[in-house]
């Protein structure tokens, strides 16, 4: 059971440089929080080719932040790869 699942939605420059971030889903506020700061300093990101379409040199995409106990989070597209070992 997971008590916190956030949605953020991202725009990033063609460098990586974290453009905007807005809480698309979220039942917890705290959690958003947690995610949203946990976004901004991760940056800059690595150049966003391929992940989505592009406009005026920006793309948006979708990440989901899924919360378990004490605000630890796990991000969605990476579980996988992690229950994997890679």
């Amino acid at each position: 059971m997971l008590p916190a699942v956030v949605v953020l939605t991202i725009t990033v420059g063609r460098d990586g440089q974290l453009l905007d971030v807005q809480v698309q889903r979220s039942r917890d506020q705290g959690a958003s929080e947690v995610a949203l700061a946990s976004l901004r300093r991760s940056g800059p990101l690595p150049p966003p080719d391929g992940l989505g379409p592009r406009h005026a040199g920006l793309t948006t995409f979708s990440e989901t932040f899924l919360f378990g106990e004490r605000y630890r989070y796990q991000i969605r597209t990476l579980a996988a790869a992690q229950r994997a070992g890679l």
